[in-house]
């Protein structure tokens, strides 16, 4: 799920450096819809522009394009690249590709960009330093078709970085989220892909090992590696980033210069835990990472309203800062406050299911049929969700809810006692939206209702007047759930629905309409 490089001015005086930044969440055929791979697009083409030294009207984003679309795009980059060129300046290429990929190309929509047409155009452009990150599903195949090495291989010692910043470096380097054998993730609770975000934080200053201010090729790589190789709970896969290197020179490229930041936010060596920087005005995140004690950390940041979380043994605290346009802000002179800790229900790309049980009354909307053929009814109800994608999106639902219970109606000035019993069956879909650990749900289904009415006694008429009754009914209905989920696997929700049936009574079909409402515990697996 992403491609990215930069090499600012430190790198290389007076070089101009182009962009080309995509993002594409929809694949081939059979491929589940990406949830961020735009967003991480736009995030990448931010920081490229805050801090990688792409000027704005150097770099060009796609969403969602078709490999005409990208190759026209590349093309364009290369004839300003030959323009640049000619005029004697340096130039440099940054591509970043975010989504689906097989281990033959890329997928941009229902086509697919060969990985070795990528690898040659990377190869054969004019710029001079040509720089790539891709994270997508094996993508490491882009670096095996001219051989590849582990990113933990990397050959540059960091302690050496300083002596080996030069100006003559060139050539081309791609590094890639994942080997040709593995898939790269995406997380709902980061908002984002894993390998992409912490790329992110890495060159906004988390991954600047040596404290110069600048972030270079050989430090984001280890601190990619470091962050998304490892297989645990949380992320089940494990996720390899690979690099392959065609550089020229001794150097190690600079990607993002910290001094050339909106604004700066400084972290204290006292300060511990996971640390996250929220953009409160945009509303978007700027940088997650875990913070050690004893370590400062200089993080480049937008300017305006942020807010700082820490997340630490002891809970979550956090600070809300605005920052002014060349502002320097140390965080530990902050005030921190408690906050509550919200769970968040996480769901992966392929899916997750809820079963809940719940109970709920029925009741007829006419007065005439809740009078004289069945009275409000309590049910019982068992059901399943599958939700193939983020907690916003669509579903299909699977609901079974039956019910019995004694009552006394009264038709024609006669009362009867009857025991009405009711099994019904629906399925359909719906849509839900998510604010932290609150959801609500518009949903509709189609499906059918038994009902059975057996007579016990019938005031002033003879036993016979009146004999047992079954019905099958077709019926439609829909309804909103609005749910709250106090843990990660779990979640209450309140629902209530509107529906239609023809309700039959002896020979007659009576087209009636009905409501259902009640509460239900869901599980999450």
């Amino acid at each position: 799920m992403g491609l990215l490089g930069t090499v600012p001015a430190a790198a290389e005086e007076g070089a101009q450096r182009f962009a080309l930044v995509v993002g594409s969440n929809h694949g081939a055929a059979g491929s589940p819809d990406l949830l961020y791979a735009r967003d991480d697009a736009a995030l990448v083409q931010r920081v490229l522009g805050e801090v990688g030294g792409v000027a704005e009207g150097d770099r060009v984003l796609l969403a969602d394009p078709d490999p005409g679309t990208f190759r026209r795009a590349l093309q364009a980059l290369e004839r300003r690249i030959d323009a640049a060129n000619a005029e004697g300046r340096p130039t440099q290429l940054v591509l970043y590709y975010s989504g689906h990929a097989t281990t033959r190309g890329l997928e941009l929509g229902q086509a697919l960009l060969p990985l070795d047409e990528l690898k040659t155009a990377l190869r054969d452009s004019h710029a001079g330093l040509r720089l790539a990150v891709i994270d997508a599903c094996y993508s490491g195949a882009i670096a095996r078709l001219k051989g590849s090495k582990p990113a933990e291989a990397f050959p540059l010692a960091l302690d050496d970085r300083l002596d080996l910043l030069d100006r003559g470096v060139s050539g081309y380097a791609i590094l890639t989220s994942s080997s040709a054998h593995e898939v790269s993730q995406e997380s709902d609770l980061l908002g984002g892909s894993v390998f992409t975000h912490h790329v992110l934080a890495g060159l906004r200053g988390d991954a600047d090992y040596t404290g110069d201010r600048r972030v270079t090729l050989g430090e984001l790589t280890t601190y990619a590696y470091e962050r998304s190789a490892p297989a645990d709970e949380a992320w089940p896969q494990e996720q390899h980033p690979t690099i392959d290197l065609g550089l020229r020179g001794s150097g190690d490229p600079v990607l993002t210069d910290l001094t050339e930041a909106d604004a700066v936010l400084l972290l204290p060596p006292a300060l511990e835990g996971n640390v996250v920087v929220v953009h409160r005005g945009g509303g978007y995140l700027l940088a997650e990472l875990d913070k050690r004690p004893g370590l400062a950390r200089t993080l480049a940041v937008e300017a305006g309203a942020l807010d700082v979380y820490v997340r630490d043994p002891d809970g979550v605290r956090v600070a809300s800062l605005e920052l002014a346009r060349g502002e320097t802000r140390d965080a530990g002179d902050a005030t921190f406050t408690p906050v509550e800790q919200v769970a968040v229900r996480r769901k992966s790309r392929h899916g997750e299911v809820a079963v809940g049980l719940g109970v709920q009354g029925l009741a007829y909307l006419s007065p005439t049929v809740r009078t004289a053929l069945v009275k409000p009814l309590p049910l019982l109800e068992l059901g399943a969700e599958w939700h193939p994608s983020d907690r916003w999106g669509g579903y299909a639902l699977l609901r079974l809810a039956g019910g019995t219970g004694g009552q006394t109606v009264h038709v024609g000035g006669r009362a009867i006692d009857q025991q009405v019993s009711t099994l019904g069956a629906v399925a359909g879909g719906g849509w839900e939206w998510w604010w932290r650990s609150l959801r609500a749900s518009p949903w509709g289904a189609a499906g059918v209702m038994w009902v059975a009415r057996r007579f016990s006694a019938v005031h002033d008429a003879q036993p016979g007047d009146f004999a047992a009754q079954d019905s099958v009914q077709a019926l439609v209905e829909g309804g909103l759930t609005l749910g709250w989920a106090p843990v990660r696997f779990g979640s209450l929700s309140l629902t209530g629905a509107l529906g239609y049936t023809p309700f039959r009574q002896d020979v007659t079909s009576v087209h009636q309409g009905y409501g259902r409402f009640g509460l239900r515990a869901d599980v999450w697996f």
